[in-house]
């Protein structure tokens, strides 16, 4: 990631995902999702999703 993604990679980190492989932005229902490809969640390398407004705003999930 940028440095200008700084502030929500800390915030992710916050929030218990340690490593942070890429963040994949698709559309879906008229808002941006971001993908977080991570280490350090419930399962090794879930995908966390992240609902994201220009900075992360919304809380992850874990994806089975």
């Amino acid at each position: 990631m940028s440095e200008k993604n700084e502030p929500e990679r800390r915030e992710l980190r916050a929030s218990g995902i340690t490593s942070i492989f890429r963040i994949e932005k698709i559309q879906e229902s008229n808002r941006m999702t971001a993908y977080v490809r991570a280490m350090g969640c419930e399962q090794t390398g879930a995908a966390a999703v992240v609902r994201f407004h220009g900075l992360v705003t919304g809380r992850r999930r874990v994806l089975p």
